[in-house]
């Protein structure tokens, strides 16, 4: 389960409904074994089911012709694959006392809808392009997904990958041999905020990032923790299952800007902040400020690369660019026990997936 909640309470309560559901299920399965329901095709409602289908099928395309209805709802029952799968994965078999398994569904069907749906599918399968020629899916949760037209699209890798949003995110871990996570953190205001992610750790492979707020260490909510009491609840977990609870860089903010027809974006980079900015520019235009660290471009993180490094990144990327920054104090309050050259040399900085 990887999905977004608005709050903490909305996962916890989430988490807790699915299982119980999960729970129900199991235990209705133990007590009594499953029968598969009566189908249609021998019931004697079935003529009239069927003809009643057959009349609302009829227009200039027409209806496929029904195949025997017993060999239909055999067929159908054994090889139809729902496209609605992982939904089903997550409710089970048993929702609140209903089969909800796609057998049990197609079987309830007339041998006709049965037979139309199976086609459809299959011609949905059909006409869908292999996955290397898929484009990314456009995201209804991202800026502009109402828009009729646009400079940035929605399947722009940059916007998907570099906007923060706004949930709780839930992370599961496994330390390395060394017992180790990858991560370093940092207590701030009551809350407690990871300031290093090592290149190639669990932590960098689960996705989390520099600047994310960590809300709980298994279960364990740790407000107010100092920064030697998180790392002792990290420590002492479990090696095997590390569960934290993400909220996604609350320091940060996310813009995006267009390149001119230069390849600029209107700023300059001193040190690894934002030194200038270029009047008329789309960095002036969509409200980039000075004094504020380059935290990410496109979703990765530059944090330790030189400034010509980051240049680069900017220059190499689409005519959209989707910056993640944060106030400069307070990324020198986050690295302040943190050198340098560690840094530089350690820091993740990997393209995200999406």
């Amino acid at each position: 389960m990887s999905g977004l909640y608005p709050t903490l309470e909305d996962m916890t309560v989430d988490k807790e409904a699915r299982a119980a559901i999960a729970l129900t299920a199991a235990s209705q399965q133990q007590q009594q074994p499953y029968q598969q329901p009566p189908s249609y095709a021998s019931s004697s409602s079935a003529p009239s089911m069927a003809s009643s289908y057959s009349s609302a099928m009829s227009g200039p395309y027409g209806a496929p012709p029904p195949p025997q209805a017993t060999t239909t709802t055999t067929t159908v029952a054994t090889t139809y694959q729902s496209p609605y799968a992982s939904l089903m994965e997550d409710l089970g078999v048993d929702y609140l006392g209903i089969d909800t398994s796609p057998q049990a569904i197609m079987s309830q069907m007339p041998a006709e809808v049965q037979h139309q749906m199976q086609h459809d599918y299959q011609m949905q399968v059909a006409t869908m392009p292999p996955p290397e020629q898929r484009a990314v899916m456009p995201r209804q949760d991202l800026p502009g997904s109402h828009a009729i037209a646009a400079l940035t699209p929605q399947t722009d890798r940059g916007l998907v990958a570099g906007t923060i949003r706004q949930g709780v995110r839930e992370i599961v871990l496994a330390k390395s041999q060394e017992g180790k996570l990858g991560i370093a953190v940092k207590a701030i205001d009551k809350g407690v905020f990871v300031s290093f992610v090592w290149s190639n750790s669990a932590a960098a492979m689960a996705g989390l990032r520099f600047g994310d707020q960590i809300l709980q260490i298994n279960g364990q909510n740790v407000a107010g923790f100092s920064d030697s009491k998180a790392l002792r609840a990290l420590k002492s977990a479990p090696e095997e299952r590390v569960v934290l609870a993400i909220r996604d860089r609350p320091w940060c903010r996310s813009l995006t800007v267009r390149k001119d027809s230069l390849n600029h974006c209107g700023f300059t980079v001193r040190g690894g902040s934002v030194s200038n900015i270029v009047k008329d520019s789309s960095a002036a235009r969509n409200g980039l400020l000075i004094n504020h660290r380059l935290i990410e471009v496109n979703g990765q993180n530059v944090v330790g690369m030189t400034d010509k490094g980051i240049v680069s990144v900017i220059k190499e990327s689409p005519p959209s660019v989707t910056l993640t920054i944060m106030p400069t104090f307070i990324y020198n309050h986050l690295i302040k026990k943190i050198g340098s050259s560690l840094i530089k040399k350690y820091m993740d900085h990997t393209i995200p997936e999406i």
